[in-house]
């Protein structure tokens, strides 16, 4: 992280409305916009996409502030593109974090945006864990 704070910028976003959106509820939109460490394979490969693209995103920076070094800051973008985009390779998750942001980082990032979270699932899963760590026990 570089003792930087991540801020987004929601200038460039806009509103989905549903009329404009695929039978299987993904929308065509602009591919390949964004950080490629922090973009969902679906996004890289120009593909239709939802929301979940934005659980991924929040999969990498999650795992980013509990690691404290980018994800794939040794990848090249041809590297990247192979393993990340293009196959299932994710960072190391760290042994020492709790079952639940395990889960959370696992069901988030998913290479597959149907067996990724919904933010209002993953809200659910880490209130139960912040409800239940009082004391700021994540790690184990």
């Amino acid at each position: 992280m570089k003792g930087r704070i991540k801020i987004f910028d929601f200038g460039l976003s806009r509103e989905l409305h549903e009329n404009y959106s695929n039978k299987d509820g993904t929308y065509k939109l602009t591919g390949c916009i964004g950080s490629l460490r922090y973009m969902a394979p679906e996004v890289a490969l120009y593909q239709s996409y939802n929301t979940k693209v934005d659980v991924y995103a929040y999969s990498m920076v999650l795992w980013e502030m509990l690691a404290l070094v980018q994800p794939f800051e040794t990848f090249d973008v041809k590297m990247h593109y192979e393993l990340v985009v293009k196959g299932d390779y994710r960072p190391m998750i760290s042994k020492h974090l709790s079952p639940v942001l395990k889960k959370a980082l696992k069901c988030c990032w998913s290479s597959q945006s149907s067996e990724r979270l919904t933010f209002r699932e993953l809200v659910i899963l880490l209130s139960g864990e912040i409800s239940m760590n009082q004391r700021g026990e994540f790690l184990q």
